[in-house]
């Protein structure tokens, strides 16, 4: 993590109290008046990226449904791509100092680093039909999507490979087996083995496989041939994070990696069963897992 992202973090998590007095001082005028305080996420896109965002923002809703209260956000850039209503977000900065961030009432959520993200399964179930409205693609979304995806049944898999794009594209040509490209010891480094076997598992006849992950060229060569006898695969790249997230979403059956993104993939979408690892963290005494996931989705062991 940079120093300036060190820095952003621990402004985030230490700031509280000059961010609480503006809402101290309001409080008696609006409980005079029968309002709420909103409820926040001050720092929406500047603390995790799409996925970790969506979490913030759905936790936010949950909350401020809770609590009775409105739901007040900052500006977002990926604000055009998405169908969050024009009103819940500020129309100055200066707005946000009359609300209180939302995860400081994440009772559901024991981990402090989990709460400040608001990744509970809980918080986007409890608001789904808001939360699929608020994050149904735009009519211009609607539009970069339609026609990219094959006709008939779609199997996605999200493959994360927690490696670096120059080490995947180095081992890619020199052959470098995939547990030697482990770079990032904190989260399980799924193999391919569980992504083949776990789409075999849910294909029906005449799928296509739609691969999306950070490293397509390592998934030409050690996904796609093993599923081609099962079906057509389409590994799809060079598109922008939120188009790949809805086009994931288009698909039947899902196979996701321990990511967030790979989770709002699946849950946006009609697939009663998404295919899951059992593990999210390498620290077997970390069940971020039973937090992270509703508990009718499928699980893989690893």
């Amino acid at each position: 993590m940079s120093r300036g992202k060190k820095v952003v973090r621990w402004v985030h998590d230490n700031a509280h109290a000059r961010w609480d007095v503006v809402p101290a001082l309001l409080y008696p005028l609006r409980a005079s008046q029968g309002r709420a305080t909103p409820i926040t996420y001050r720092m929406l896109g500047r603390v995790g990226r799409l996925g970790n965002q969506l979490f913030q923002i759905a936790g936010a809703l949950a909350i401020a449904a809770e609590r009775g209260a409105p739901v007040l956000l900052p500006d977002w850039k990926y604000r055009p791509y998405f169908s969050v209503p024009d009103e819940v977000f500020a129309r100055h900065e200066r707005e946000l100092l009359g609300a209180r961030d939302a995860f400081r009432f994440a009772d559901c959520i024991e981990s402090r680093h989990e709460r400040i993200f608001l990744q509970h399964h809980s918080l986007a179930e409890s608001v789904r039909p808001e939360v699929l409205r608020w994050f149904h693609p735009s009519a211009l979304a609607i539009e970069a999507i339609d026609g990219l995806l094959p006709a008939g049944p779609l199997t996605a898999l999200h493959v994360r490979t927690w490696f670096r794009p120059a080490e995947v594209a180095a081992a890619t040509v020199d052959g470098t087996t995939w547990d030697d490209l482990t770079l990032n010891p904190k989260y399980v480094n799924l193999t391919p083995e569980y992504y083949i076997e776990a789409a075999r598992s849910v294909a029906v006849p005449g799928t296509t496989f739609v691969i999306f992950s950070d490293a397509p060229a390592w998934c030409r060569t050690e996904i796609a041939p093993s599923l081609a006898s099962h079906g057509d695969v389409l590994v799809v790249e060079g598109n922008p994070d939120w188009l790949d997230l809805f086009l994931m979403a288009r698909c039947d059956r899902h196979v996701i990696s321990n990511s967030t993104y790979a989770w709002w993939g699946a849950f946006l979408s009609d697939d009663p069963e998404p295919v899951r690892p059992s593990r999210v963290l390498t620290d077997p005494t970390n069940h971020r897992h039973d937090r992270l996931f509703p508990p009718s989705w499928r699980v893989v062991d690893i």
